[in-house]
């Protein structure tokens, strides 16, 4: 068992060979995580040891940090310009009833999707699924206790935004973020292409343009798929020999210019492979 939290959710999950007993025992884990988490002052005592050593490995990677502060530059008012994980000194000093008061507000069936994955009989899962989850009641969602869809929308960025972060180190990192279609938008199956295209080691055009003119030692692209508007994000690790501007022209111009030259069939074959 294990969770893992990111922008748009908190999952839990389990992972098990495949038997009757196994699926009902998993069943059972979740349908009592949602409804009867304790929530004990010395169970957040004991992972709190466990927080700080994740965030001191954050704070540790300066290509961590660097997509932090790009993404915070990006996103002036939506939160995906905030780390999932949080500051310190809310971890540290959030009082413990807070914790309790999210868990009962947020933990419950109405705000949750259940996802059952592998070798089993679709009806027998059915129905542990309705004898495990059916006896919860839906919370009643009147007053505080209602839950509002976001309604933050980041506006449109007016011109180029640029930071620099500067620390002691042996290596340098650049990145530039574009801001992309949500991932359910029906453009957002292209934005997957498009970041193959660009961040595939060896194929890439960004591994191409960098890595084998030996300007970068890496280089790649990311697309978060989120809920709403999202980044897509293109980075590369150069020495400390080179020309970071250089490198970051390499990397705008490699994208600009799909354009010019757009993605060929052969790109989007390898890509669909891949994905």
């Amino acid at each position: 068992p294990n969770g893992t939290t990111w922008f748009d959710r908190t999952n839990y999950f389990e992972v098990f060979p495949a038997s009757l007993d196994n699926l009902d025992w998993a069943l059972d884990l979740e349908a009592d995580r949602m409804l009867n988490s304790f929530v004990r002052s010395e169970d957040l005592e004991s992972e709190m040891t466990v927080v700080r050593n994740e965030m001191e490995s954050g704070e540790n990677s300066p290509q961590g940090i660097l997509r932090e502060r790009t993404l915070s530059t990006a996103y002036l008012w939506h939160n995906y310009g905030k780390s999932t994980i949080g500051a310190r000194s809310d971890v540290e000093n959030v009082p413990i009833e807070r914790l309790r008061a999210f868990y009962r507000k947020y933990y419950q069936p109405d705000n949750a999707t259940l996802v059952v994955a592998g070798d089993f009989e679709r009806e027998v899962a059915l129905d542990l699924i309705l004898e495990k989850y059916g006896s919860i009641p839906r919370p009643d969602r009147a007053g505080a206790n209602r839950l509002y869809p976001t309604y933050t929308a980041e506006p449109t960025q007016d011109g180029e935004r640029t930071v620099t972060l500067r620390r002691a180190g042996e290596v340098q990192y650049v990145t530039t973020m574009y801001h992309v279609p949500p991932g359910s938008h029906p453009d957002y199956a292209a934005i997957d292409i498009l970041s193959f295209v660009l961040g595939d080691t060896p194929s890439g055009r960004l591994h191409r343009g960098l890595v084998e003119t030996q300007m970068a030692t890496r280089a790649s692209s990311t697309a978060y798929q989120l809920r709403e508007a999202s980044p897509l994000l293109l980075s590369a690790t150069v020495n400390t020999d080179q020309d970071l501007l250089q490198v970051l022209d390499v990397i705008n111009g490699t994208a600009q210019g799909i354009v010019a030259e757009p993605i060929t069939e052969e790109e989007v074959e390898r890509a669909k492979t891949a994905l």
